[in-house]
């Protein structure tokens, strides 16, 4: 199996990088050469930068450790051109004190069950940690 890491994916004006994606296939295959080839088919706003021999028992989604989420905010009476795909824009003004005392109720480890789907395995992590990074 091998498991390739896509550098931006846009859905629905959501932009998402370093998405991994696994596929099935022999382990003699020249994984720098496939990555070269399979870009040439992809969508110019998709591109694969890095592919790498994954077990078989690699999930993309369930093997994760971590994921990393980040939103932008463009505070500007006009909007932006240049990443307007990448940015909320708001005219008005923000309240700063108000997003970061939100923002903290974020952080910490919270249980998500309740927002979970049924799972077949009563071991699966239901909890997430978030972090403050500056």
């Amino acid at each position: 199996s091998h498991m390739l890491t896509h550098n931006l994916i846009c859905s629905n004006s959501l932009r998402k990088q370093g998405q991994v994606v696994a596929f099935r296939g022999r382990k003699d295959t020249d994984v720098k050469a496939f990555i070269v080839r399979l870009n040439e088919y992809l969508p110019k706003d998709i591109v694969i930068v890095d592919g790498r021999l994954a077990p078989l028992s690699f999930h993309p989604r369930h093997s994760s450790r971590e994921k990393h989420y980040r939103y932008t905010i463009h505070n500007h009476p006009t909007r932006t051109v240049l990443g307007r795909k990448l940015v909320w824009h708001v005219k008005e003004a923000l309240d700063i004190q108000a997003m970061q005392r939100a923002a903290s109720l974020l952080e910490g480890t919270h249980d998500f069950t309740s927002f979970c789907a049924p799972d077949k395995s009563p071991a699966s992590r239901r909890e997430r940690a978030a972090e403050k990074k500056n």
